[in-house]
């Protein structure tokens, strides 16, 4: 039924069915309206007529509202590109209100730049190549500085508060007298209930009426920088007399605050072991020294006599050998009640193995006995088990090209605990192409008890001097963290020390950084260190000292002839860091502590530096400076090449070892 047009009628006029049925019935106009249209949820209704209308249902999902292609009524669709229209040359951004709203094209050659995340976008020119926007930790002075990385994601000025590694005067044990004039090598420990500094010595100088072939030990008291000795303590088998000074050896027995002494008597052909106590600086050497017999006196001269304490079981070990034969021998050391037991000796004949085993240290985590020795162009690393008094060789692990094959002074490898106890710093000098101490590190694994190499060998920078073979030693600095003290002396009155710090123990070792150099070169006479090697030690927390005690000579002194002197004295390790290790790249200008500025990084050209030589190629340093040779003794990273006096183009990265070349 179509729409009828309603009417008006008059007062008292007769609605009749066909009227009504017309204008209200369900044929007539109430068909005709929306609600009688619309069957389902989201219908519109549209005009198709006069009077007329139609349902349209509702789209699809995203779908809008449009004109039929033949413009004759609605229908839903996607939008096409064609169909959307804008103003001229303009982008599209909605607003904080929601709202779609146009923005109009920058010059030539900008881009769209947010500028956050509450604001609206802008067109703005394009930032140089190598630029990127950083938030300052610090207020930034200006434009041309050499800023780092911190692990927040700031960055910071470059700076470095380092302090250099000190020495105090040396403390002579020994005086000019004959009966303590000094020709040989010393042992030290740290005797810590007392708080004490045991040194412990042999004469072999008989000019001036010396005496001659006799051991001694002294213990010293420790105020700020300086050690004062006790009373010398002269210490040897019944005769009183001995075979070789070098083989002496000393340890520190942390339990029951014992120091063990060792050396190789000419009297008996054997080597002998003795305890001693402190008490202040007062030494009381056992009056049951015990030959242990079990040892020729066919191992010669140049023997090596080292203790390791082994923490696992509570336990002295006591190690000896020979550079020039091959034989060593490990055994439990015990005493009690002035009784000198040696337990079963461990020997290996092993023509690398056996020889010299330089050092030895117990690794906590593993649970073994590991020593690392050898002579000329041959190392092995040894791993012993232990059970009860029982020693075991668990494996030994050659080395024999580890140093290019031309390492010597077997007796003098080093061997140091880290921070982690199944990790060790290992130490060699190799002469023939660089003159030069290297390092690496291994692992011991438990069960087996192999071992594993990380690294080729690296070179300690500054070891090219003299003889380092001779004179030369790592010591760890404390009980946490990887920082040693490095010493070399040059044979020629001259002893360098270094603080070295190694990162990367768990993973990929490399030196970190390392303090500046001192060099000791004068005090009273002449100073020569030689054969201050295995000699240091640290002295705690207490003082965060390193004692090493040496050869003193002094010419002039008691007539005209040249005496050696037993010395010591306590080196302050250099402490505080740089941060140029995390160089990042240079400002472009000044920035607030807490504000954002741009920093040029690796690919851009940096404006704002000064003084530089046009073509030369630059390094950061240290302190945040720019020089054209690498930061020494540690390399933090090329910057580039000066493009002109006031720019430089920046090539490199803070890795040193990406960066350097």
């Amino acid at each position: 039924m179509a729409w009828t047009s309603p009417v008006d009628y008059s007062t008292g006029q007769v609605i009749t069915a066909a009227i009504w049925n017309n204008l209200i019935g369900s044929g007539g106009n109430i068909d005709e309206t929306a609600p009688a249209k619309v069957t389902t949820a989201g219908d519109l209704v549209y005009g198709t007529g006069t009077n007329a209308i139609a349902r349209l249902g509702v789209g699809t999902a995203n779908q809008v509202l449009k004109v039929n292609s033949g413009a004759t009524a609605p229908e839903w669709s996607a939008v096409a590109a064609s169909e959307l229209t804008a103003g001229n040359d303009k982008v599209f951004y909605s607003n904080s209100s929601g709202v779609v709203t146009e923005l109009a094209l920058g010059v030539s050659g900008e881009v769209l730049t947010s500028n956050g995340a509450t604001s609206a976008p802008s067109f703005a020119a394009a930032a140089a190549g190598g630029s990127i926007s950083v938030t300052a930790s610090g207020a930034i002075s200006g434009a041309g500085i050499a800023v780092a990385l911190n692990s927040d994601g700031t960055v910071s000025t470059i700076a470095d508060n380092r302090t250099s590694p000190s020495y105090g005067s040396f403390n002579r044990i020994t005086d000019y007298s004959a009966s303590y004039s000094f020709d040989s090598w010393t042992q030290s420990v740290y005797c810590a209930d007392q708080d004490a500094v045991v040194v412990y010595w042999w004469d072999n100088n008989s000019s001036g009426g010396g005496s001659t072939y006799k051991g001694y030990i002294a213990a010293g008291s420790i105020s700020g920088s300086t050690i004062t000795f006790g009373s010398i303590v002269e210490i040897g088998d019944a005769s009183g007399s001995w075979y070789n000074g070098y083989a002496l050896g000393i340890g520190y027995d942390p339990d029951t605050y014992k120091i063990w002494v060792a050396w190789h008597s000419q009297s008996n052909g054997c080597v002998t072991l003795a305890t001693a106590t402190v008490s202040g600086t007062t030494v009381t050497v056992s009056a049951s020294a015990h030959s242990t017999g079990w040892y020729s006196s066919s191992y010669g001269s140049q023997n090596n006599a080292v203790f390791a304490y082994d923490t696992t079981n509570s336990q002295m070990i006591f190690s000896f050998s020979n550079y020039s034969a091959p034989s060593c021998s490990w055994a439990v050391v015990s005493e009690s009640g002035g009784t000198i037991t040696v337990g079963t000796a461990l020997v290996n004949t092993d023509s690398i193995g056996g020889r010299a085993n330089g050092n030895m240290i117990w690794m906590a985590g593993p649970a073994r006995l590991v020593t690392f020795g050898g002579y000329s162009s041959s190392r092995a690393i040894t791993t012993i088990s232990v059970s009860g008094t029982t020693l075991t060789l668990d494996q030994q692990d050659t080395q024999s090209g580890l140093w290019g094959g031309d390492a010597q002074y077997g007796y003098k490898n080093c061997l140091v605990e880290t921070a982690s106890t199944d990790r060790a710093l290992i130490g060699a000098y190799k002469p023939a192409t660089s003159d030069a101490v290297y390092w690496n590190v291994i692992e011991v694994t438990a069960g087996a008890a192999t071992t594993t190499v990380f690294t080729n060998p690296k070179e300690i920078p500054n070891t090219t001097e003299g003889n380092a073979g001779i004179s030369w030693r790592f010591v760890r600095i404390g009980t946490t963290g990887n920082k040693y003290v490095f010493m070399q002396n040059s044979g020629a009155n001259t002893t360098f020390f270094s603080t070295i710090e190694v990162s990367g123990i768990d993973g990929t070792p490399s030196i970190a950084t390392i303090g500046e150099t001192t060099t000791e070169t004068s005090d009273t006479g002449t100073i020569n260190l030689n054969n201050t090697n295995s000699n240091w030690l640290y002295t705690g927390t207490t003082h965060n000292k390193v004692v090493t005690s040496g050869n003193w000579t002094e010419t002039g002194a008691a007539g005209n002839a040249a005496y050696k002197q037993c010395s010591s004295a306590l080196i302050t390790p250099s402490s505080g860091s740089t941060n140029a290790t995390t160089w990042l790249g240079i400002s472009e200008a000044a920035i607030s502590d807490g504000a954002s500025g741009s920093v040029t990084i690796v690919g851009g050209t940096n404006t704002g530096v000064t003084g530089l030589t046009q073509g030369s190629t630059y390094f950061v340093q240290a302190n945040g400076t720019l020089a054209t040779t690498p930061a020494f003794p540690v390399d933090y990273g090329k910057v580039g090449p000066a493009l002109t006096a006031t720019s430089i183009l920046i090539q490199g990265v803070g890795n040193s070892n990406l960066s350097s070349s």
